[in-house]
């Protein structure tokens, strides 16, 4: 069995969707150890370590993600969803739907507080100014 070309373009886009978030994870991740305030906030600094890792949580998820596409390719059916594709990966055994899902929630919780770090330390900023 191999992909249709239909689920190829699919899988390409879930490749590329993951590639992305984990790229602007990654940039997340330098901007707040370069230009988060030591004297900041601490709830301000609480919200960045959270932001962290909940990117980190993300970035490995998308490695699952990237991990599992090739078998994809390879041996999904031709009538077989690509979200509803079981992939194995190391000890867990879900569904691709489920490890985007995994991927995309943590990034969501990541942004929320990436923004409260940011609006607390703006705040304490304002405070102290």
């Amino acid at each position: 069995m191999a992909a249709t070309s239909c689920q190829i373009e699919a899988l390409n886009f879930i490749s590329d969707w993951s590639k992305w978030i984990a790229a602007v994870e990654t940039g997340a991740i330098a901007l707040i150890g370069a230009f988060v305030p030591k004297d900041g906030s601490p709830l301000g600094s609480a919200g960045y370590c959270i932001a962290v890792i909940c990117f980190v949580v993300s970035i490995l998820f998308a490695a699952a993600v990237l991990l599992a596409l090739p078998a994809s390719v390879q041996d999904i059916g031709e009538e077989e969803k690509v979200f509803s594709r079981v992939c194995v990966v190391g000890p867990l055994r879900k569904t691709l739907y489920w490890f985007v899902a995994a991927q995309f929630i943590p990034f969501l919780i990541g942004i929320v507080f990436f923004g409260m770090g940011v609006a607390l330390n703006l705040i304490a900023g304002a405070r102290h100014a």
